[in-house]
């Protein structure tokens, strides 16, 4: 059965349709969680306090999607040992003397290996655990991103390590060629120095030995 125009286009409009709602989904989508992290920051407590260590919980294990990577323990504490604390860690007050641990699982147990009794921390007090899920969600989004934006620079980094040994090696191969040239120059000199005094020892010892009127 032949397909009129006019069923062509309609369907071309369909099509377009669908792309535009996609788009249209994909734009809301994205205006959602700017705004999200935007009241995000905005209800960020500003005061900083210092919260004993033995008052600090974890977070549910369902709350966790997966392991972060490896942490620097060793870097961190040489951080703190000689800044301080730059970035505090984000806590939620769950009792009177109990805090949930959102952010900066890292840093704390730096501060522990160090031995010290206290860590610098911003506290979100009366968030209920809905909404505490939401922000130790969001920010350790952030933490991935930043973690997969360091292990795609270490394959450049070591790129560029490597380019770096590939460019001193040829230079010295090129060292030792040239050392070897001299070398090898110098020997053939000597080879033909040493030809030309035999030849002069053979010449003067024939003509010892010759008649007067040969020479």
């Amino acid at each position: 059965m032949p397909v009129g125009k006019g069923s062509i286009i309609r369907a071309t409009n369909a099509s377009n349709g669908n792309t535009d709602s996609k788009d249209m989904a994909a734009k809301e989508q994205t205006v959602k969680e700017s705004r999200v992290k935007e009241k995000l920051v905005k209800e960020m407590p500003g005061i900083l306090t210092d919260i004993p260590l033995t008052q600090i919980t974890e977070v549910p294990a369902s709350w966790k999607k997966k392991a972060v990577s490896v942490p620097k323990i060793t870097e961190l504490m040489k951080s703190i040992l000689k800044y301080g604390m730059l970035e505090p860690v984000i806590l939620r007050r769950v009792g009177d003397s109990e805090f949930q641990l959102l952010s900066g699982n890292n840093r704390l147990q730096a501060v522990r290996e160090l031995g010290l009794g206290t860590i610098t921390s911003r506290v979100f007090e009366g968030i209920s655990d809905t909404q505490a899920k939401n922000i130790y969600q969001d920010l350790h989004k952030k933490e991935e991103i930043l973690i997969v934006e360091e292990k795609k620079s270490e394959p450049m980094a070591a790129d560029k390590q490597a380019d770096a040994k590939t460019v001193q090696d040829k230079q010295a191969e090129a060292n030792e060629l040239e050392v070897n040239l001299k070398q090898n120059n110098q020997a053939a000199e000597e080879q033909r120095e040493n030809i030309h005094e035999l030849k002069f020892k053979a010449v003067t010892t024939l003509s010892r030995d010759l008649p007067n009127y040969l020479l």
